[in-house]
């Protein structure tokens, strides 16, 4: 039975989302139309992950994007 206590994974999820849709609508900017390439070389998976970057240090994190990273 799905319990309410994981439902604090959905902000991160959709921020998740959203940081790839941005990633792949720049990896078509770059690739296809800056380069001219048929298909972008760049992989949206680097993209997402510069981004991620970039805005983890510029922006402060809420705690409800990081509720459930937990490293050991």
């Amino acid at each position: 039975m799905f319990q309410i206590k994981n439902l604090v994974v959905i902000p991160g999820i959709i921020l998740a989302f959203v940081l790839y849709t941005l990633s792949q609508g720049l990896n078509n900017i770059i690739g296809i139309e800056l380069l001219g390439y048929d298909k972008s070389p760049i992989s949206t998976a680097m993209i997402a992950i510069l981004i991620g970057i970039i805005f983890g240090n510029i922006f402060q994190i809420r705690d409800s994007f990081q509720k459930r990273f937990i490293f050991y």
